[in-house]
């Protein structure tokens, strides 16, 4: 009785472990809105993908890579200013569904796509939500500060954020 009451529980535990779906990847393209927190009048928007790979039906892993461009007036410590700035993010990351609702966090690269700004370390954490193929979010992306020269712009050594939302939709 023992040996079948411990037979039946390793089946049950091993097949809780199995995934639920298929092991897929999913690619999906679209379009953000962003908000610089250093600046007051400094809007954003651009576009993404991103290719994401489900292991189960709660975990996923992507790899998202778009391009942002801000214009307003970004003011410096001195008091000099920019109207534009462009970034390429490239991150990789994973994300945590529970029913249609997710947590993410991605981290990687904020690569310059302009004279004025560096290519720096970033993190983004995100929340959101998966209706049938749209999926839409809300996430802040940090640019991390680097060690830099005093005279350098935040743009330049880091330090500064932005929040977005961001509509994708699945192409698969």
């Amino acid at each position: 009785m023992r040996k079948t009451f411990f037979l039946v529980n390793s089946l049950l535990l091993t097949s809780s472990l199995l995934f639920a779906q298929p092991k897929k990847f999913i690619p999906s393209v679209g379009v953000e809105f962003n908000l610089l927190l250093e600046s007051n009048n400094a809007v954003g928007g651009g576009f993404h993908l991103r290719e994401e790979y489900f292991f189960s039906q709660n975990f996923s892993a992507s790899l998202t890579a778009g391009y942002t461009r801000f214009k307003g007036d970004i003011v410096y410590w001195d008091g000099s200013k920019d109207k534009t700035f462009s970034l390429i993010p490239v991150l990789l990351g994973g994300r945590y569904f529970i029913h249609k609702f997710y947590g993410g966090f991605e981290g990687g690269l904020a690569i310059k796509a302009g004279s004025n700004a560096s290519t720096l370390p970033a993190v983004s954490p995100s929340v959101g939500i998966l209706l049938n193929k749209l999926d839409i979010s809300c996430k802040l992306l940090s640019v991390l500060q680097m060690p830099s020269i005093p005279e350098n712009t935040f743009l330049q050594r880091g330090g500064y954020s932005y929040i977005g939302v961001r509509i994708a939709y699945q192409l698969n």
